[in-house]
């Protein structure tokens, strides 16, 4: 049995090509899922519940998504659900772990975060200052787009 152990990585299954079920649950220092888990064409059922998972690819995506893991994905803050619960009518999560559409929702706000390098407080301070939404789902506004220009402008104005 591989449940609940002390398992920290998933390494050593690519040469199982007929495993068709593997259940890590339980293993609480697990936090990446590998991509030679594609090396494993019959895998069916993959199990990461109660797991930490932190880090995915594109390529092993399809085990996140699959049994319900992304429940017990780990790679959220705090700010990141109160922000979500301020601006969605659905919860985060619930006791049995956390919504879908939240795991969605945080995944691509995420990236948008990193890609055009803005932070919640921004988010809040540009809401406060012109009463509008900086952010329409996942994609921020053309005002908000705006409004981060300006104050990197500012920034270098500043600086001279």
């Amino acid at each position: 049995y591989l449940r609940n152990n002390k398992i920290s990585e998933i390494k050593g299954f690519e040469n199982f090509t007929s495993l068709n079920y593997l259940d890590l649950s339980g293993n609480s220092k697990i936090t990446e899922i590998p991509d030679s888990l594609n090396n494993i064409p019959a895998l069916k059922t993959f199990k990461l519940w109660n797991c930490s998972i932190r880090k995915f690819s594109e390529a092993s995506s399809k085990f996140f998504w699959m049994n319900q893991n992304y429940r017990f994905y780990s790679g959220y803050t705090q700010t990141d659900k109160i922000y979500y619960e301020k601006t969605h009518k659905n919860k985060s999560s619930s006791t049995n772990g956390l919504f879908k559409q939240f795991v969605v929702w945080v995944i691509k706000i995420r990236k948008i975060m990193k890609e055009e390098k803005f932070t919640y407080s921004e988010i809040e301070k540009f809401e406060i200052e012109t009463t509008q939404n900086a952010l329409w789902w996942v994609r921020t506004t053309k005002s908000f787009k705006l409004w981060l220009n300006d104050r990197a402008q500012m920034r270098i104005t500043e600086f001279i």
